[in-house]
Order: C-alpha cells, then structure tokens, then sequence
C-alpha cells in the first residue's frame, strides 16, 4: 500500500514538474507579445526584448560620458564583449533640428528594402556591406528622416545567432516601442 502510494505521489509530481517546468506559452512571432524592459537612455527610450543586451553608448571623445540619444541593442549577447560579434540595432536620435549625412556611397551591394511599419512608425532605408559577409542595414522614419537613424547589424554567426531580419518579432516590437 506504502508503494502504491508512493508511486501514485511520484507520478502526481512527474506530472506537475511537466505541465508547469515549460518555457511558457510564450509567441515571439507576434511584436505585441515580446517581453522585456524599456531602457531610457534620456532623450530616446525602447524596449530591450528578453535574450538581448543592451550596452549603454559613450562618447569617447568627452571622457566616455553616457550618450543619452543613442541605444544599443546586441541579441544573444552575454557580455560587453560580445558587442562585436552579435548582431545589433543601433538607435540614433538627431532631435527636430538635424540634417543627416547621406553614408550609402560606403557601402557594397546596396539595396533599398521595402517599408517597414513598426506600430505608428514607417520606417525605410537600405542593406549593405561595410564588410565583406556582413549586412548592414540603415533605416529611417519615412515621413521625418532626419530626427532619428536606425542602424541594424543583420549577420553574426558566433554565439549561435546567425541574424536579424527586418521582419523580426522582437526588431519590430524594439522599432514600435521608440519614444522620444
């Protein structure tokens, strides 16, 4: 009887451990249900999904002060240093008074991509390489596109993630979730 008991209990548990021991119902196919905190870097502020990393922006050139109009975002990153191996989104805030600089000419096999609509934003831009095997991709908003520059590193192959495409789930909820 000791044993059946025993087993029964044990079997209950199993059970339990199972149904709840899961990674969630968690869809990150759609932007809306991507988790995570917003980081405010002062004058720019955006979701940083769960998975990602965000390293806080310095100006090197003023005793490494925090910028407080730029984020960066690494996905699958772990430390400061796997900023130069993970693919990232890059957000830079211009203000109202800014005129940007055309950078297309330093890129190689350039391509204009589509719009991409991230909640009440339009976004459009191009891909390219700086460096050979890596894509880049430089978006802007449509209707305003000297206030703010979003720089995208698409391909990293170190620590298993291989890229971001610019219909991503979490890329979309970062560029939905913008506030300046």
């Amino acid at each position: 009887m000791k044993k059946t008991l025993a087993f029964v209990l044990a079997a209950t548990m199993l059970v339990l451990l199972c149904a709840c021991g899961g990674s969630g119902n968690t869809d990150t196919t759609d932007p809306a249900k991507i988790k995570g905190e917003v980081i405010d870097a002062g004058e720019v502020k955006a979701l940083l999904p769960e998975g990602w990393m965000n390293v806080p922006a310095t100006d090197v050139f003023n005793d490494n002060a925090a910028k407080t109009n730029e984020l960066k975002f690494y996905k699958g990153a772990k430390s400061d240093q796997d900023q130069f191996s993970c693919p990232y989104v890059q957000i830079d805030y211009y203000g109202e008074n800014h005129t940007s600089m055309d950078v297309k000419d330093l890129y190689d096999n350039v391509k204009d991509v589509e719009d991409v609509v991230a909640g009440s934003y339009t976004f459009t831009g191009y891909t390219g390489e700086m460096v050979e095997g890596y894509t880049n991709a430089i978006l802007w908003l449509k209707d305003n596109p000297d206030i703010m520059q979003v720089t995208l590193n698409l391909t990293s192959t170190k620590n298993g993630v291989k890229s971001i495409e610019l219909t991503d789930a979490d890329l979309i909820a970062i560029l939905s979730s913008i506030e300046y």
